[in-house]
């Protein structure tokens, strides 16, 4: 699993470059003699990681269409002047991912404000919603068992 950085002209090439790699292998000598269960192991990781590019991809697009204001006002009635670049990573069901063209605004005395976490309904934590949600469903599951 690696990060990238996309182009806004092409923002989901890595995504097409992965699906095609693993179309190709499907079509390859390598898995015409797997066991199915072995070929669905194997579609299992290989798709998990496809989504995983897909939607970085796609949480990359949307932080670079984000408005590049020259300076945002927070709730808190202070303005922010300084722009800069903050990477981020989340941790999503299908993996990690990491938002690379993520800008936040910051002036000295006040909190950082990234308009593309407020857009996304993205958590103060590393791990998505729906992490949280398999996490909690998951406890309630070994609660009740033991």
């Amino acid at each position: 699993m690696e990060a990238h950085a996309i182009a806004i002209e092409k923002p989901f090439s890595h995504s097409a470059a992965k699906f095609t790699a693993l179309v190709d292998r499907l079509g390859g000598s390598e898995v015409a003699g797997l066991a199915h269960g072995e070929v669905e192991q194997m579609l299992k990781a290989d798709g998990f990681e496809l989504l995983r590019v897909l939607f970085e991809d796609h949480l990359n697009l949307r932080a670079q269409a984000m408005p590049q204001e020259l300076a945002v006002k927070g709730s808190d009635g202070q303005t922010r002047t300084h722009r800069r670049e903050m990477p981020r990573k989340l941790v999503t069901l299908f993996g990690m991912v990491e938002l690379h063209a993520r800008m936040g605004w910051h002036c000295a005395g006040s909190d950082t404000l990234c308009a593309l976490d407020a857009e996304l309904n993205l958590p103060p934590v590393i791990d998505s919603h729906s992490v949280r949600r398999r996490v909690a469903e998951l406890a309630s599951v070994i609660r009740r068992l033991g």
